[in-house]
């Protein structure tokens, strides 16, 4: 590749670049504008039901107690949330012989849906279980070492 062609890469990266900074933070305050009427419209369809799913057609799942939770946490909403019947919903799917939790009770559980929700209890600041970050979904303790050197 020619010397030319290299600067004229670079300067498309720049040019690029450029207009993403330029534009990011129009685009972040539109996005904090639509986030949370998004987000009020579906728990505002949920309001009655004391689990959470990823469409309106999907059954209920415990690892939506993470992924709507902590989105709800990061836009200041988690109060949309009826924390006791949510935590309610993940001790039921608990398997109290065996350990770890199932996507829904009485279901086969897994690590996954274990990890989440844990994680879950965790964010509705369930006794004894360690705080967890809701962007990272790690423990605030690793994150504070990792990224901050705490």
């Amino acid at each position: 590749m020619a010397d030319s062609d290299a600067c004229l890469e670079d300067s498309h990266m720049l040019v690029k670049f450029s207009v993403v900074w330029v534009l990011l933070p129009s685009l972040v305050h539109s996005t904090m504008l639509i986030r949370t009427a998004l987000g009020g419209g579906y728990v505002k369809g949920k309001l009655n039901l004391e689990i959470l799913s990823g469409r309106p057609e999907k059954l209920p799942d415990v690892c939506y107690s993470w992924w709507v939770l902590s989105s709800l946490i990061m836009i200041d909403r988690v109060h949309w949330i009826d924390k006791d019947k949510l935590t309610k919903f993940i001790l039921n799917c608990q398997d109290r012989e065996n350990g770890g939790i199932s996507d829904r009770p009485d279901d086969a559980v897994d690590v996954f849906h274990t990890y989440f929700g844990v994680a879950g209890l965790s964010l509705l600041e369930y006794p004894e279980v360690k705080p967890i970050d809701p962007a990272y979904a790690l423990p605030v303790d690793v994150v504070n070492r990792i990224f901050f050197g705490k």
